[in-house]
This record gives C-alpha cells, sequence and structure tokens, in this order.
C-alpha cells in the first residue's frame, strides 16, 4: 500500500513539474509573439486582457475595445508597453494610439508583397483567358450596324448605361439608344 501512495504522489509531482515547464514555454512564446505579426486569432488571457483595458482606460481613451478590434490585441499590447517604456510622454492615450498606428503600417507591408504577387497571377490568367463580354454590351454586327441588347430592367438599363464609354457614345446609335434608356426608366 505504502508503495503505491509513493509511486502515485511520484507522479503527481512529475506530472506539476511538466505542466509548470509547459506553461512556462507557452508564457516565453506569447512574450515574444507580441513582436511578430499577429493573426485573427490569436488571443492573450482574459486577465492580461482586462488590466490592458483598464490601463487605456485610465490613460483616457475612451473605446478600448474599439481600438483593440481596430488594431488587433498584439499590436494594442506592443504599443502600450512602448508608451509606458516612454519617458515625458505628456498624453498617453494620443501617443499609444499613433504608435499602434506605426506598427500596423509596420506589419502591413508583408501581407501587401503577398498581395501583389497573387496580383500579377490573376494578371497573367487574364492575359490567357480575355474576359468574356457581359450580353448587356453595345453590339455592332459584322455590317456596322448597332444591335441593341436585350433591356427587360431597370437594373439592366442601369448596368448598360454604366458601362458605355465615350467610344461607345461617338456612334449615333448608341447615342439615341442611351437617351430612349434614360427616358423609358427615369434615369437623370
Amino acid at each position: 500500500m505504502e508503495q503505491i501512495g509513493a509511486a502515485l504522489k511520484d507522479l503527481t509531482v512529475t506530472q506539476n513539474v511538466t505542466s509548470h515547464v509547459t506553461n512556462h514555454a507557452l508564457n516565453e512564446n506569447k512574450a515574444n509573439h507580441v513582436n511578430m505579426i499577429c493573426t485573427t486569432y490569436d488571443t492573450i488571457p482574459k486577465k492580461d486582457y482586462g488590466l490592458l483595458l483598464r490601463k487605456m482606460e485610465s490613460w483616457g481613451i475612451v473605446a478600448p475595445k474599439a481600438i483593440v478590434k481596430k488594431y488587433g490585441v498584439f499590436i494594442v499590447k506592443r504599443a502600450v508597453e512602448y508608451t509606458e517604456a516612454t519617458p515625458h510622454v505628456r498624453n498617453k492615450a494620443g501617443y499609444m494610439t499613433y504608435m499602434c498606428g506605426q506598427f500596423k503600417k509596420e506589419a502591413a507591408p508583408a501581407v501587401t508583397e503577398q498581395s501583389s504577387s497573387t496580383v500579377s497571377k490573376m494578371e497573367i490568367v487574364e492575359k490567357q483567358n480575355p474576359p468574356v463580354q457581359s450580353p448587356l454590351r453595345a453590339v455592332k454586327s459584322k455590317k456596322g450596324i448597332f444591335i441593341p441588347p436585350n433591356i427587360i430592367s431597370w437594373k439592366d438599363a442601369r448596368e448598360f448605361l454604366c458601362k458605355l464609354t465615350d467610344d461607345d457614345l461617338l456612334d449615333e446609335d448608341v447615342l439615341v439608344f442611351a437617351n430612349k434608356l434614360k427616358r423609358q426608366y427615369n434615369f437623370a
């Protein structure tokens, strides 16, 4: 019986030490993560979030949750820590908000680089497959005669009129058809 009790005690102590080491490693990872770009799913403990909100309210920030929502919790936490560490700041709320904007700009180029590579891939695909013209587009027959599209609602008329270019309006038939649509659907 004593052996079982000693084995259970050793097992419990080992589990406590293991969980303490794991928690310490997680806390270090979170502390290091403050300086990294965060995703929308990253969170901080509820206690730290409450302390962060109270600190911002003590500085006179009216809606601290809105600022956290706009910039992200890690950027705001980093800005608060930076503001506290900076001496001789007269308006801590304004300085903290300014630093949130700066940190967000600093994190933005990584996102912009990814989106620019995506845009260039999309441009390549568009060059290979030219866009199909809408059936509401003004069509000219082979003889150069304007064939009006089939417009059955005011939405179709609006879309047709919005897509007209200056070159299209040089053609008298297109101009007459556009004016007819404006009168029919009471567009200005």
